[in-house]
């Protein structure tokens, strides 16, 4: 956890968000800024340290992050500081029952067609933004809270997660063998241009890990068309020896009846 700046300069922070002119202005307590986020913890701890210039005034510009997800920072924040931290995890599962929860940064257009801005505070913009300002506990609960139910994440969504935090996949609280069975059914019913392109967003390894179930399926099916197979060869075998002794009985009353008739001819 970041250590605590005294009374005296726990003063406010300007941070300038955005760019090409899309920027907004946010004053930010400087103990709730450093508290919850490593990022903004270097730039401000020591003031005179070259690598942080901008820490050198109260004013700080984050240009990769858009104003309108910047805005969910105060209350991320401070939900963060409360004792209860199922409080946080609501509040995030309420924020992914969204309509645009888990719209992809990057993949849509910046713009609706009236000309304003689209929207950026879908959870997954919130992840980013907080996995860049290094807000480790934010990042875990949003990752729990999405990983909860991993049959409703598509496959472009997992693909960003492991884009922005490789090392997830090697993580034991990754349902990599869930979130695997999950993506297959996916990708499965996919024409094969897409599947091409989504298998080729993922980890090689996670991948390979999917490829197996594929095989795994297959084998499976093979072996139960084989069974089948086997079944229906034997019911057809009884079927004709059924038919045989059906036949033999036919022909053995046929036989016992005409000589039944010969008696009275």
């Amino acid at each position: 956890m970041a250590e605590e700046p005294s009374a005296a300069v726990d003063g406010l922070v300007r941070v300038v968000v955005g760019r090409d002119g899309s920027t907004e202005a946010f004053n930010e307590k400087n103990s709730l800024l450093r508290r919850h986020s490593s990022f903004f913890d270097a730039a401000l701890r020591d003031r005179d340290d070259v690598a942080f210039t901008e820490g050198a005034s109260d004013t700080l510009t984050l240009s990769t992050v858009h104003p309108e997800t910047f805005r969910h920072f105060p209350v991320l924040a401070s939900m963060g500081d409360l004792r209860d931290e199922t409080l946080l995890r609501k509040h995030i599962a309420m924020l992914r029952d969204r309509d645009n929860a888990l719209e992809v940064p990057g993949e849509h257009s910046d713009s609706k067609s009236d000309g304003s801005d689209g929207r950026k505070d879908g959870l997954l913009y919130l992840f980013e933004m907080c996995a860049f300002l290094s807000m480790d506990k934010h990042v875990e609960a949003i990752l729990s809270v999405l990983l909860e139910h991993t049959d409703r994440l598509p496959v472009n969504t997992v693909a960003f997660l492991l884009r922005l935090k490789p090392d997830l996949l090697d993580s034991p609280l990754f349902p990599k063998a869930a979130l695997a069975r999950a993506l297959k059914e996916k990708l499965k019913d996919m024409e094969a241009d897409a599947r091409r392109e989504a298998m080729q967003s993922l980890p090689f390894a996670f991948v390979m890990d999917i490829m197996e179930l594929f095989v795994s399926s297959s084998n499976e099916l093979d072996q139960a068309n084989s069974a089948m197979g086997k079944q229906a060869a034997e019911l057809n075998k009884i079927r004709l020896k059924q038919g045989a002794l059906r036949q033999a009985a036919q022909n053995n009353l046929c036989h016992t009846c005409s000589r039944q008739v010969m008696k009275y001819v």
